[in-house]
């Protein structure tokens, strides 16, 4: 099942890059208001970098705004923490095309779509949050990509043969072989256990 991406991604990185501040701005506030919590620097800086890789045009830059990213993450303190700072990218790009939210596992992937959903009703978003499950009917699956955000673990994107504008990586697999099915990927893997 693949989604289809309009014509609203074209020139994307560029209007995007344009937004950040305020729809960055929007995003931390709807956080406050719905789950209660206030963004620190740390989330905006690991969202700054974030859209720094959206806006990386070759494999080396890219590969670069990672590894930065990369070193970056080790301090948050929790997942839920990272969750939170892939929301500003994650809201950002969304108007732009079908974004989808890979997950390592589906209950990461059932946390982070509660998360998403709560923050997507606070802007008043049309379409939603959908969640990819292991027991979701076709009937689910299709109205998960029907939503425009869908979130599942990178598995149940792979059944599916899944595409869209921009896949949101949060696992720790090779960002570059999700190349193929998304115009844009970000990648913030969650760090290894030491």
């Amino acid at each position: 099942m693949s989604s289809t991406t309009s014509d609203r991604s074209c020139g994307a990185p560029d209007v995007a890059r344009s937004l950040v501040p305020e729809a960055y701005a929007l995003t931390a506030e709807a956080i406050r208001r719905s789950l209660r919590v206030t963004l620190d620097d740390l989330h905006f800086e690991i969202g700054f970098r974030l859209a720094a890789q959206a806006a990386s045009e070759s494999k080396v830059e890219q590969t670069l705004a990672f590894l930065r990213l990369t070193r970056l993450v080790r301090r948050t303190t929790s997942r839920r923490d990272r969750s939170l700072a892939m929301a500003l990218p994650l809201f950002l790009y969304c108007p732009l095309g079908d974004v989808h939210v890979l997950t390592a596992t589906d209950d990461e992937a059932a946390e982070d779509a509660e998360l998403y959903r709560a923050v997507s009703d606070q802007l008043g978003r049309d379409g939603g949050v959908g969640l990819l499950g292991p027991d979701s009917s076709p009937a689910q699956r299709q109205a998960a990509y029907a939503a425009g955000i869908t979130v599942g673990a990178v598995d149940q994107f792979a059944a599916d043969g899944a595409t869209g504008y921009l896949g949101l990586v949060r696992a720790t697999w090779n960002r570059f072989a999700f190349t193929d099915a998304y115009q844009r990927v970000l990648c913030l893997a969650e760090p290894r256990e030491s």
